[in-house]
């Protein structure tokens, strides 16, 4: 019994090693992209004439 109470425990650490390192991985992509955003955002308030070119051209 105790070695398959071992082996349950293995596997639920190994599921939750997996699920904290999704966790991780997640938390990291969603903070890159918040990151980008406010910097894009930073940048399109610095630089608006730019932005607006750009729209301008895609609207032809």
């Amino acid at each position: 019994m105790k070695l398959d109470h071992r082996a349950l425990e293995t596997g639920q650490e190994q599921r939750l090693r997996r699920a904290r390192r999704t966790a991780t991985i997640i938390g990291i992509v969603a903070f890159g992209v918040f990151v980008f955003s406010i910097a894009q955002m930073i940048w399109l308030q610095h630089h608006p004439q730019v932005h607006q070119h750009q729209i301008d051209s895609l609207m032809q």
